[in-house]
C-alpha cells in the first residue's frame, strides 16, 4: 500500500488488494475512490500536483507472471483521468527479481526527468527508456537486454535539476551473468559507448 499528500492537504490511499485508490480530506473525511486501476502502489505526487503511479498486476483474482501490469500510469488530481503513458511499451516496468515476502513487486527504478519536463527515464530490467509524459512516445536508450547487461543513469552532479540529454550521459553497466561492473557513455542517437568493464566491483565514476 501506499500513501500521497497534495498541495491542498488531500490524502490519497493506494489500497492495491482492492484496486482502487481512495481520497480523503485533511480530517480524514472519506470524498470519492478511483476503480479499476489494477494493483496500485508506490504513488508518487509532483509539486505540480501530478499523480504517478505503477500498477503491479491487472487483477486480483488471477496472480500469474502472464497478468502482472508493469505500467505507469499519470492521473489528473482534478479529474481523475488516468493516462497509461508505458501502454504501447514492449516491456515490464516492475521488479519481477526482487525477492519480497508479498505478491507485490517494486519497480525496477525511476532515472530523472529531463529538460522541461519533456521526458522521464524510466527502467526495466536491463535497459534505460525515454518516455513522454503522455505516452506519445518511448525510446529504449540501451540494448542490455540482448546480452544480459543491465544499464542505469548515473548521476555525476547531485544537485542537477534535470538529466540533460543534448550533454554526454553516463551509465552504470552491470553483467547479470558475468558479474563485471563498468561504465558507459551515451550520446543522443548513438549506441552507448563503454569506457570501462571489468571483473571487479566498481562502485563510483
Amino acid at each position: 500500500h501506499s500513501v500521497a499528500i497534495d498541495s491542498q492537504g488531500t490524502v490519497y490511499v493506494s489500497d492495491r488488494e482492492n484496486n482502487r485508490i481512495q481520497i480523503f480530506d485533511s480530517d480524514g473525511k472519506f470524498l470519492r475512490m478511483w476503480t479499476h486501476l489494477g494493483a496500485t502502489q508506490n504513488i508518487f505526487i509532483t509539486p505540480e500536483d501530478e499523480m504517478w503511479i505503477i500498477t503491479h498486476r491487472n487483477n486480483i483474482e488471477n496472480i500469474t507472471y502472464d497478468t502482472l501490469a508493469g505500467r505507469i500510469m499519470k492521473i489528473d488530481l482534478k479529474s481523475g483521468k488516468r493516462t497509461n503513458i508505458t501502454e504501447d511499451v514492449p516491456t515490464s516496468f516492475v521488479n519481477t527479481d526482487r525477492d519480497v515476502t508479498v505478491e507485490q513487486k517494486p519497480p525496477w527504478g525511476f532515472g530523472g526527468w529531463t529538460k522541461n519536463d519533456r521526458s522521464l527515464f524510466l527502467y526495466d530490467r536491463y535497459d534505460v527508456w525515454e518516455i513522454r509524459p503522455d505516452g506519445s512516445e518511448a525510446h529504449r536508450l540501451t540494448h542490455g537486454a540482448e546480452d544480459s547487461v543491465r544499464y542505469r543513469y548515473q548521476r555525476l552532479d547531485f544537485d542537477e535539476d534535470y538529466i540533460d540529454t543534448a550533454e554526454p550521459i553516463f551509465l552504470r553497466i552491470y553483467g547479470y551473468w558475468t558479474k563485471k561492473f563498468g561504465y558507459a557513455r551515451l550520446r543522443r542517437g548513438q549506441p552507448p559507448e563503454q569506457l570501462l568493464w571489468m571483473d571487479a566491483a566498481v562502485r563510483r565514476l
